[in-house]
């Protein structure tokens, strides 16, 4: 197979490279593999993994983000109030940019030195 039946070209005049469906579930597979052996062998305890992973088709600069979001909470204990922080993890993020050029460069550690590192924000959460 050659490296350009991976890929699917859109568009014209502004072309746009878009994994094909096939490629794309196996480069998932291959990153919550990756992200779950991870979790599982380099920590203290071993973690799982809770959250997706997803392809962002809007970064451009950023290579992979870690989300989560953060919510106020306030509870009366004898009167007073009490004013908690509650973080919940929602998803990793994974550049666009960053899996097709790792496909077309067939060299996939700079794709997943990022997931780990993603990975590790998400484990220090």
């Amino acid at each position: 197979m050659y490296k350009h039946d991976l890929l699917s070209v859109v568009g014209y005049g502004n072309s746009v490279n878009k994994l094909n469906p096939e490629k794309s579930r196996e480069i998932m597979a291959m990153l919550e593999d990756e992200a779950k052996k991870m979790l599982a062998t380099s920590f203290k305890e071993p973690l799982e993994l809770e959250i997706p992973i997803k392809i962002s088709w809007g970064m451009y600069r950023t290579l992979g983000a870690f989300h989560f979001q953060e919510t106020n909470v306030v509870d009366q204990v004898d009167g007073k109030f009490i004013y908690t922080l509650k973080r919940e993890p929602l998803v990793i993020k994974i550049s666009y940019v960053l899996i097709i050029s790792s496909i077309l460069d067939d060299d996939y550690r700079t794709l997943l030195d990022t997931l780990r590192h993603e990975v590790v924000h998400y484990a220090l959460y």
